[in-house]
């Protein structure tokens, strides 16, 4: 299993508040830039945030 330093707090936060393991949760995540291109992200972050948000409401 892979867990990313953006979602580590994530999954640490869903311990914290659910200690007997019957909290259900789902993590969403995009890329706002293609690898070694860091500079993508300013223009990218507001669509790839935006699509989360709507995934999200859909999954609700």
């Amino acid at each position: 299993m892979r867990v990313d330093m953006e979602v580590a707090q994530f999954y640490h936060f869903c311990n914290l508040f659910d200690n007997e393991n019957n909290l259900n949760y789902i993590a969403i995540k995009g890329a706002a830039n293609t690898i070694g291109n860091a500079e993508e992200q300013l223009e990218n972050s507001s669509i790839v945030i935006q699509n989360a948000i709507e995934k999200a409401i859909a999954l609700l």
